[in-house]
């Protein structure tokens, strides 16, 4: 049996939201208090969820990305901002695999778990340690050397290519 998707009907307020939002220029900041009044509800309190779903289909519909501005409201970001975006989200891959790798190294007992976690502990731990060490600023530093030479993104293989042939541990400090 096949499962039917339920009709999906954005609600107006999220369209008003949403249209306010693919008006905004290069660099505008659309406030909270303008997006409130649009709507008449608060989009920093009841309706966050309308303000966010507006902004996710400016993204995937019109490739239009918003920073938020704490307390402000949010700005259009420019292709230059939108570019180097993505050392914000690999510092918090980083913090969010040093912290995992904390968490399980809480493990008061790993020798009195069963085989299966124990498996699925080191598992995690590997691929947190690999995520943790491949973030550092220095191993960045030499993903970018190899873009430069390459003049474009590296696939996945090729990047990992690059940590590959250290006769010791030591070299990837």
């Amino acid at each position: 049996m096949e499962k039917q998707k339920g009709c999906f009907e954005l609600s107006i307020d999220t369209k008003f939201l949403y249209d306010r939002m693919v008006r905004a220029g290069i660099g505008e900041v659309v406030t909270y208090a303008e997006l409130s009044e649009l709507i008449n509800g608060d989009v920093q309190g009841e309706a966050r969820s309308n303000m966010n779903s507006a902004r996710r289909r400016a993204a995937s519909i019109d490739g239009i990305e918003f920073n938020a501005i704490r307390g402000v409201g949010l700005k259009r970001m420019s292709d230059r901002e939108i570019a180097r975006a993505g050392e914000y989200y690999i510092g918090g891959i980083r913090r969010k695999a040093r912290r995992g790798m904390k968490v399980m190294g809480h493990v008061g007992d790993p020798s009195a778990l069963a085989n299966e976690d124990k498996i699925k502990m080191n598992t995690d731990a590997s691929f947190l340690g690999v995520i943790g060490h491949l973030s550092k600023p220095k191993h960045l530093k030499r993903i970018e050397e190899a873009v430069r030479e390459a003049v474009n993104k590296l696939p996945p293989l090729k990047t990992l290519e690059l940590f590959r042939g250290h006769d010791t541990a030591e070299e990837l400090k």
